[in-house]
């Protein structure tokens, strides 16, 4: 059974992210750096809030509605610093945080919490996976294949002063993802870059979960290239304008390399450094936040 909580993070998918529509491996993370938590007295509603209370998709998933409406009435109001349109999963730690403290009967299998938190997060996107408010809701890293929904240690990268390291770009620019996945899913219908998604990038993304897992830093440096030159090459729309000179510049660079966090377009980007000052030192028109991982 899952602890309640009092705060809720942020999330980010490290690999997967749309190489999972199409039946492939994802690795999310819990992000602490961002998150939100319950609080009352509340002046304004934030994620409609009123409106979710009474809607379908929180009837549906036996919450109790009843204390949610009149909680919301009196000015319970959850406070977030997620950025939206960041790809982080802002209405899915809402979600997680409603579920936390309105669900009768928590359920314990992460496949049919994914499913049930995914069709709670419906309200705000009409379609989900259910991934960002699982990862919200567990607070573990979390190993996403078809039906099989793993908990992950992340050994590699727990150091704060270490040269190697992810890191999120932020590109001051949101984004909706509505109409990239859209794209994707249009583009999908050409057997030509289908058969790219489910040839190359499944292969770079599945041994990049696998190097970072196994802690072969390396390993997941040569993946983050391809997977980087891959989307650079197929996924020009995600990638903004004022970007791509940066990003190439990581493809020749043995410094950092750039991928997408969520779809792209805009919010934050990924990165992986080798060399975390170089890195600062190249990307100065950019605010970067290095990550760190937890067990």
């Amino acid at each position: 059974m899952i602890e309640k909580r009092s705060f809720f993070p942020a999330k980010a998918i490290l690999f997967g992210e749309y190489t999972i529509i199409r039946g492939g491996a994802a690795l999310a993370i819990p992000l602490p750096t961002f998150g939100g938590r319950w609080q009352p007295n509340g002046l304004r509603q934030q994620f409609s809030l009123p409106d979710f209370s009474r809607s379908e998709a929180a009837i549906s998933a036996g919450l109790d509605v009843k204390k949610f409406q009149e909680e919301v009435k009196n000015g319970l109001f959850f406070q977030s610093n997620i950025p939206t349109g960041y790809g982080l999963g802002s209405s899915g730690a809402v979600v997680a945080a409603v579920y936390d403290r309105y669900a009768f009967e928590p359920e314990t299998d992460l496949v049919l919490l994914k499913n049930k938190l995914g069709a709670l997060e419906g309200f705000f996107h009409g379609k989900s996976s259910g991934i960002d408010p699982l990862v919200s809701y567990v607070q573990k890293n979390l190993l996403i294949n078809g039906d099989i929904i793993e908990q992950k240690p992340i050994f590699l990268l727990e150091n704060p002063a270490s040269e190697t390291s992810f890191f999120l770009l932020d590109t001051q620019k949101r984004r909706s993802a509505k109409p990239l996945i859209q794209w994707f899913l249009d583009k999908s219908a050409d057997d030509y870059f289908l058969k790219n998604i489910d040839g190359q990038l499944f292969m770079y993304n599945g041994a990049a979960i696998e190097n970072l897992l196994e802690g072969d830093a390396e390993g997941l440096f040569e993946q983050m290239h391809l997977i980087s030159d891959f989307q650079f090459r197929h996924f020009s729309p995600m990638i903004p304008d004022f970007l791509r000179t940066a990003w190439l510049d990581g493809l020749a660079s043995d410094f950092f390399k750039l991928k997408l966090c969520g779809a792209g377009g805009g919010g934050f980007m990924l990165g992986f450094s080798k060399n975390w000052a170089a890195t600062v030192e190249k990307l100065a028109d950019f605010p970067l936040i290095k990550l760190n991982f937890a067990p």
